[in-house]
């Protein structure tokens, strides 16, 4: 009878670390790319918890979700001097400058509707 264990190497593996996500500040995680690109390969190893902080010398993307659900990403290249940040201030600054914009959207609309009248 086989193992039902996956073999070394194959599956979820044991040095995988569990990223809780950080709902209130729209955050799932920080996503680690190669090559010091925001569109590198991406690299498991490198994922980040939302508090963690991101140092200069790393790339990849906060990935971060709305309230309605959305899953946005804000990438960042390596960038030499680039002060430390983390994903969870990150993303709720995403979010907030979405729904201002949003809600520009919606009263320039209004705006416009109430002027061809």
């Amino acid at each position: 009878r086989r193992s039902e264990r996956p073999r070394s190497g194959r599956g979820l593996g044991r040095n995988k670390a569990r990223i809780d996500p950080d709902p209130v500040n729209f955050c799932v995680a920080w996503r680690g790319t190669s090559g010091c690109k925001k569109t590198g390969p991406r690299i498991q190893s490198q994922d980040r918890a939302c508090d963690k902080p991101v140092n200069d010398n790393m790339s990849g993307f906060c990935e971060c979700k709305d309230a309605e659900g959305s899953v946005e990403k804000v990438e960042f290249d390596c960038e030499r001097g680039r002060a430390p940040f983390q994903c969870a201030s990150t993303c709720k600054e995403m979010v907030r400058k979405k729904g201002m914009a949003s809600k520009l959207t919606k009263a320039e609309a209004s705006r416009q509707e109430s002027e061809s009248e």
